[in-house]
C-alpha cells in the first residue's frame, strides 16, 4: 500500500523505501513512473521539507531477486550444478541408448534390407527418446511439486504453530515450461547420436548375428568414450563441490551466532503493530517478544561515524527495545539494560558489543565512556550527540554466517511504534 509510505517519511532514520508491484495490462513503465511521482508529490505536501522524498527511481525486474553481481555469484554456480546433474543424467541415458542400439543392429539391418528408409528409423528412435524425456519430465514435475510442498511446510511450520496462515506455494507454469523444454531438448539431443549409430551399419554384416558382434567391437567408440569422459569429469566436479558444501555446513553448524536460531521467529508486519504485539504476548507458546528495527542475518549493520578519544571510527548500529537482549538471550556482560523510560528519541545512552568495547578501549573499562556520534551520511537526520555507555553485550552474527560475528555494534533505544521498526522478534518454545 503506497499510503504506508507517509508514516515512514516522518522517520528520521528511514533512508529508503522499496515498493514492489506488477504492472497492469496496458500500463507502461513510463506511466507507472509518472503515477509514482504524483503519489510522492502528494506525500511531500503533507510533510515538512526536511522529511520529503528526494528522489524516486523505477527499476524493471523479471523476478523479486535483484540480479546484482553479488547475487549472480550465488545464482550462476547453482545453475551450473543443475547443468552438471543434467549432463550426468543425459550421459547415462545416452550410454544406455548406445547399448540398446548395439543390441538392435540386426533388427535395424533387417528393416533397412526390407525397404525401410533411414529417416523413418531415425524418426522412430527419436520418438522413443522423446517418450523417455516426457516420462522423465512428468516424474520430475511430480517430485518437484511434492518437494516444494514439503519444504514450504517445513520452513513455515513455526508460523503455522503460532496460528498464522501461510499462502500455499505453487509452481509457476513458465518455470515448468522452461524446465520441460530443457529436459525434452536434452533427451532428443542425447538420443540423436545413438539413433545415428544404430542406423549406420553394414547390411550384409549386420544381418548376421555373429558379424554384428564383430562389427560393434571393431567400430570406433568415440561417442561412448566422450560420454564416459564427460560423465566422469562432471561427477568429479560435483564431488568436489559437494565436499566444499559439506565442509561449509559443518563450519556453520559449529559457529555460535550468539543466539538460539531454533527458538526465534522473525515476524514482519507493515501495518499497526500494537495489536500484533499484544497478540504475541498473549500467546502461551511465545516466551518473549521484542520490537526491532532490524533482525540478525538480514545483512551487515548500517554504519555511522563516531569520535572516540579524538579518533574517528565507523561503527555498526541498530535500534532495540528494552526486551531485545532477554528475547534474543544475548548476555549483558557488564553494566545494565535499557529501562522502559529510556525508550525515547532524546535518551543519550547506548549499549555496545564486547568487540566494540575491545576495539575502542582495549582492556579498559567501557562503562561510563562517552561516544560522540555523527550522522551515517551527509544530510541524514540521525540523532547526533554524545551517548554514554551503560552496558556491554555479547557479540552476535548480524550478517551472513560466513562473515562471523560483528566487528562492532552499537545498540540505541528504539522508540516503540516507530515507523522504522520493521517487525518483531519472538522467542518461542522449542519444538
Amino acid at each position: 500500500d503506497l499510503t504506508l509510505a507517509g508514516a515512514r517519511l516522518s522517520d528520521a532514520e528511514d533512508h529508503w523505501l522499496y515498493i514492489g508491484g506488477v504492472l497492469q495490462p496496458g500500463v507502461t513503465p513510463a506511466r507507472a513512473h509518472d503515477f509514482l511521482l504524483g503519489v510522492v508529490q502528494g506525500l511531500n505536501s503533507q510533510h515538512p521539507s526536511n522529511a520529503a522524498v528526494k528522489d524516486i527511481s523505477l527499476y524493471q525486474r523479471a523476478t523479486y531477486v535483484d540480479l546484482r553481481a553479488d547475487m549472480l555469484m550465488l545464482i550462476v554456480p547453482l545453475f551450473l550444478l543443475f547443468g552438471l546433474v543434467l549432463l550426468i543424467a543425459c550421459a547415462d541415458l545416452a550410454n544406455l541408448l548406445l547399448a540398446r542400439a548395439a543390441a538392435r543392429q540386426r533388427e535395424m539391418a533387417i528393416r533397412l534390407a526390407m525397404g525401410a528408409s533411414r529417416r523413418r528409423l531415425l524418426r522412430q528412435l527419436l520418438t522413443e527418446s522423446l517418450a523417455l524425456s516426457l516420462v522423465g519430465t512428468g516424474a520430475g514435475y511430480l517430485l518437484a511439486q511434492a518437494a516444494t510442498d514439503a519444504i514450504h511446510t517445513y520452513l513455515f511450520s513455526m508460523y503455522m504453530k503460532l496460528g498464522y496462515s501461510v499462502q500455499p506455494l505453487t509452481m509457476d507454469w513458465r518455470v515448468f515450461a522452461y524446465t520441460a523444454a530443457v529436459g525434452i531438448a536434452a533427451g532428443l539431443a542425447f538420443g540423436l547420436a545413438p539413433a545415428l549409430e544404430a542406423t549406420s551399419l553394414d547390411l550384409a554384416r549386420g544381418i548376421k548375428q555373429e558379424g554384428a558382434a564383430v562389427s560393434v567391437k571393431a567400430r570406433p567408440r568415440r561417442i561412448t568414450d566422450l560420454l564416459v569422459t564427460s560423465q566422469v569429469a562432471a561427477s568429479l566436479i560435483l564431488m568436489v563441490l559437494a565436499g566444499l558444501l559439506i565442509r561449509n555446513a559443518q563450519h556453520v553448524a559449529r559457529l555460535n551466532p550468539g543466539y538460539d536460531l531454533d527458538a526465534l521467529v522473525d515476524v514482519r508486519f507493515d501495518g499497526p503493530k500494537a495489536k500484533l504485539m499484544e497478540r504475541l504476548k498473549s500467546d502461551p507458546r511465545v516466551l518473549a517478544v521484542s520490537e526491532v528495527w532490524r533482525t540478525p542475518l538480514y545483512g551487515n549493520l548500517n554504519q555511522l561515524p563516531a569520535l572516540v578519544n579524538g579518533k574517528s571510527e565507523s561503527l555498526g548500529y541498530s535500534y532495540v527495545d528494552e526486551r531485545y537482549f532477554a528475547t534474543m538471550e544475548i548476555p549483558l556482560l557488564r553494566g545494565r539494560n535499557f529501562s522502559r523510560g529510556e525508550m525515547t528519541a532524546d535518551t543519550r545512552v547506548v549499549v555496545v558489543s564486547q568487540a566494540t568495547a575491545r576495539r575502542l578501549w582495549g582492556n579498559g573499562e567501557a562503562l561510563g565512556r562517552v561516544l560522540q556520534v555523527g550522522a551515517p551520511r551527509p544530510g541524514d537526520r540521525f540523532v547526533q550527540g554524545a551517548f554514554q555507555v551503560i552496558g556491554v553485550a555479547g557479540d552476535v552474527v548480524s550478517g551472513g554466517f560466513y562473515l562471523g560475528k560483528d566487528p562492532s555494534a552499537l545498540y540505541f533505544p528504539a522508540v516503540s511504534g516507530a515507523a522504522r521498526n520493521n517487525g518483531f522478534i519472538a522467542r518461542v518454545q522449542r519444538p
